[in-house]
């Protein structure tokens, strides 16, 4: 009967999608009218000019973008003051460096008042220099003169592309062999970090009096169109399913949806409760299985599995 329910079990809970509910980066928002729709327009043109004035190598175009007392302080902190002196570092740039093509990514652009807008956004550089990766933040402060929108401040920071790890650390105690153990069967689990730590990657297998009788993996990433950790599952029977992780203290409470061998669908809330670095707690409710509820499975204790006896 354990194998039974131990099968069930990872069948359609350890490898279901998961989702933690993440919520979404606040957007920016901006006045609604004509006049201010406009004006964006106006900055995201000069965003263009900008852009194709430093493809060109035309330091006098690229500073014809500055107000005359703008400022730029680059990544290193380097402050550059005023409009001249931006155009002689530019043409420096231009003068003793291989051709480049630069793009810019705008994230945002708020209106603070009538005349001043912040722009957030991201530089690419292509081919970039030598050393390390050249992609970067900046954050542009713009002012309206005469009509005309100009770039009076500009910080650059360096854009450090990281691993999806930070976003799933705190699932990161799975890591390791962990095992469900019973006179007749045995459920054997390994999790590790994928190289370049973007997922975690889980197997199992299942062993009914000595023999494997049953596989699987599952796959658990960030999905940043949700911005929120999901899993994905493949079992040996054909069956393949998702999920979506959500945080409640010590448990995570996984959102599953599975579609069985057989073309059925299934669906069911699992929750793994932390209970110490050795050990946590698997339970299963809501399942159903093609329209029909079935058993609750609750409170299944799984443990680290204990190191090999020493050979010597």
């Amino acid at each position: 009967m354990k194998y039974l329910l131990t099968l069930t079990f990872f069948t359609v809970s350890m490898f279901l999608p998961c989702s933690v509910n993440a919520a979404p980066e606040p957007g920016f928002q901006t006045i609604r009218s004509s006049k201010t729709n406009k004006d964006l327009q106006l900055i995201r043109n000069a965003a263009k000019t900008f852009t194709q004035a430093y493809n060109n190598a035309d330091a006098n175009a690229v500073a014809a973008h500055f107000a005359r007392n703008a400022d730029y302080i680059g990544e290193d902190g380097t402050k550059i003051s005023g409009r001249d002196e931006i155009r002689k570092d530019f043409e420096s740039i231009f003068q003793n460096s291989e051709p480049r093509t630069l793009k810019l990514k705008i994230l945002s652009i708020r209106m603070i008042t009538p005349t001043v807008a912040i722009e957030d956004g991201m530089t690419i550089m292509n081919p970039p220099p030598p050393g390390p990766p050249v992609d970067r933040r900046y954050t542009v402060i713009h002012v309206k003169q005469n009509d005309k929108w100009l770039i009076k401040s500009v910080r650059e920071s360096r854009f450090e592309k990281i691993s999806n790890k930070g976003k799933l650390k705190e699932l990161g105690w799975l890591v390791g062999e962990w095992i469900d153990e019973s006179p007749d069967s045995i459920v054997l689990t390994t999790c590790k970090w994928s190289s370049n730590k973007n997922y975690l990657l889980r197997k199992y297998s299942i062993q009914f009096e000595g023999r494997n009788v049953f596989n699987g993996v599952q796959r658990i990433g960030w999905d940043p169109l949700t911005k929120r950790i999901k899993s994905w599952v493949f079992d040996s029977e054909g069956t393949v399913g998702e999920g979506y992780w959500t945080r409640d203290g010590n448990r995570w409470i996984v959102s599953v949806s599975l579609v069985l061998s057989d073309g059925r669908t299934a669906t069911a809330k699992n929750s793994f409760e932390y209970l110490n670095k050795d050990s946590f707690i698997w339970s299963s409710t809501n399942r159903v299985v093609d329209g029909i509820s079935t058993p609750d499975i609750l409170n299944v204790k799984i443990v680290k599995k204990p190191p090999a006896p020493n050979s010597n």
